[in-house]
């Protein structure tokens, strides 16, 4: 049994007269400000924050003292202090963000002050960054401002996006990724996977030390190993990462995480990270969502007098609460209470399975700014009009049937191949046409035609088959652009039969009219045949040549130079007819 001294809270000082310094700009607050209570609250993944409530105004001279003081408007830095018998140490460092007057019938009138921790000032604004070749560690160093202590990650990303959300939404979700906490004191802000094996900061016991305690052990949040699986684009299938509960046994309680997980069932927890992956991501992925939810078996809190040298990111060794609570926690929060002379001190220990981005609902931002409610997933149109569009911008007609009649359609941009200024595909559907539309932003105001799409009653013009040899565009009126991978064939032609094939399996390329005008050529060289006249003019000289060269007229044969005229040859040269006349 541990003897009566390792039992109780240590303190600099007797615990009997707790104290307290309130310093604004480094300098202590008037003596004859009357200070009610003082609350501060740190936290893993949220910004330190404090609350100190003061007696203020005076009914008979309608005046405010404090409030209208230079003590505590918003911008004023301050430090608390707390100990005992003034041996204090600090347990916040800030700046006052707000202050209000609260007046109640009937009771005295006061002032409330909030300050946070400067880290407060990179969750003021949504940012776009775009980070090349950088770890997570050196993205997260580079958005703290301020003091940091951040443990080094090893996967170097090529390209990490931080799309319209705060630095601070973006240093939790990076970290949490990495299994780290993200775990601010008032000297710095420290990003720290969990060292469940280290030495406790502080010793408590039930009987004497504990005050109040609150303690929950929940199997759900047990899983044996987890499973993350993603696609890999080089390797053109599902990879995977399985990582195992490496921290179990490292808890409070004698009942363990891989016992929970088996209570209950929970061998596995299968994850699928959408889109192109490679190992070293799914690994950090799976690493991370162990350790979570090993800490969320466990979750609860303990109070004792206050205590100012316990942080998140430090271990509790819990006593004399059962067998199944009994030992080392991992803090997550402390909440210091200071009132009527009392200081009370709040451990939160374990964490509770929930998601950063799960905790709040504004880490993404609103559809459309949040001025327009938001339209989600894509949506089915049919088109109405494809010209005199309004404003000039080329766009199409729609009416989205789901959410609104005809009288409801509205203007919609329309994706392409390829557009630029006085260039690109140009491809628009039939008024009628089933179309598939996507919102900007999910902003209601900003559609996009995305797609088109087939249906039993709009078929499409090839009949789909698995080999999918078969390929090309179809006009209204029935003219093709074909690709036949099977005969490696590509094939333009229109309805009367005006054509031009380039073939592979032919071994040539045909040209053919709808007169029955025709051009083969092929590995037997080069046949025009020409259903009437054949005529071949030119505005210089025309030279033909071959091994050997014949011209037949079924009829009449004539050739003539209007400057003169030569026949020769080097070998015997034949002219032949029933009748020759030489002039």
């Amino acid at each position: 049994m541990p003897d009566n001294n390792s039992r109780v809270v240590p303190t600099p000082a007797p615990a009997d007269l707790p104290t307290k310094t309130i310093l604004v700009n480094g300098t202590a607050i008037a003596g004859n400000y009357s200070v009610l209570s003082v609350a501060v609250s740190h936290m893993a993944h949220k910004v330190p924050e404090a609350q100190i409530v003061l007696l203020d105004g005076d009914v008979s001279t309608a005046t405010f003292e404090v409030s209208n003081s230079a003590d505590f408007i918003p911008g004023v830095e301050i430090e608390i202090k707390a100990g005992y018998h003034g041996q204090e140490d600090t347990i916040f460092k800030g700046m006052v963000v707000k202050q209000a007057v609260k007046i109640l019938q009937g009771q005295s009138s006061v002032l409330n002050i909030v300050a946070k921790h400067d880290i407060f000032k990179t969750t003021l604004n949504r940012k776009n960054a775009s980070f090349k070749d950088k770890k997570d560690s050196e993205v997260i160093e580079s958005l703290i401002t301020g003091s940091s202590d951040v443990d080094a990650t090893t996967t170097q990303h090529k390209h990490l996006l931080q799309s319209f959300c705060t630095d601070w939404d973006f240093i939790n979700l990076r970290a949490e990724a990495n299994g780290m906490f993200v775990l601010p004191k008032y000297d710095k802000i420290q990003v720290k996977a969990p060292v469940l094996d280290a030495a406790p900061v502080l010793s408590l016991y039930y009987g004497s030390s504990i005050l109040e305690f609150e303690a929950e052990m929940d199997a759900r949040n047990s899983y044996s190993q987890v499973k993350v699986s993603g696609w890999s684009a080089s390797d053109q299938k599902v990879i995977d990462s399985t990582e195992s509960n490496q921290w179990n046994g490292k808890e409070p309680g004698n009942f363990t995480s891989n016992d929970a997980a088996n209570a209950v069932g929970n061998s596995s927890l299968d994850m699928f990270w959408q889109g192109d992956t490679v190992t070293d991501n799914l690994d950090t992925v799976a690493k991370a969502a162990v350790i979570r939810h090993h800490l969320s078996k466990t979750f609860g809190r303990a109070q004792c007098i206050g205590f100012a040298t316990i942080w998140p990111g430090d271990i509790v060794e819990l006593n004399g609460v059962g067998d199944r609570f009994n030992g080392k926690a991992y803090v997550t929060g402390v909440h210091h209470s200071i009132r009527e002379g009392k200081w009370d001190t709040d451990i939160q220990f374990g964490w509770k399975n929930k998601s950063y981005a799960a905790q709040y609902d504004d880490v993404t931002a609103s559809p459309a700014l949040g001025y327009m409610p938001g339209i989600n997933g894509l949506q089915i149109g049919i088109v109405n009009k494809l010209e005199s569009d309004p404003l000039s911008e080329f766009r199409v007609l729609i009416q989205l049937p789901t959410l609104g009649g005809a009288d409801e359609a509205i203007w919609a941009r329309m994706a392409t191949l390829d557009a630029g200024k006085d260039r690109g595909s140009y491809f628009r559907p039939e008024i009628g046409d089933e179309v598939v539309v996507g919102f900007i932003d999910n902003n209601p105001l900003h559609a996009v035609i995305v797609g088109c799409m087939h249906s039993s009653k709009n078929s499409s013009p090839i009949t789909p088959a698995d080999a999918n040899q078969i390929k090309g565009f179809y006009s209204r009126e029935k003219m093709r652009w074909q690709f036949d991978d099977d005969k490696k064939e590509i094939l333009f032609d229109t309805p009367k039969g005006n054509k031009i094939l380039i073939s592979e399996d032919q071994k040539g390329i045909t040209l053919e009219d709808e007169n029955g005008n025709k051009v083969v050529m092929n590995d037997n060289g080069i046949e025009i045949t020409s259903s009437k006249d054949f005529k071949i003019k030119a505005n210089g000289d025309i030279s033909v040549e071959g091994t050997n060269s014949e011209l037949k007229a079924n009829s009449q044969f004539k050739a003539s130079g209007g400057s003169g005229a030569e026949l020769s040859s080097s070998s015997t040269t034949i002219v032949r007819g029933s009748t020759v006349n030489i002039n």
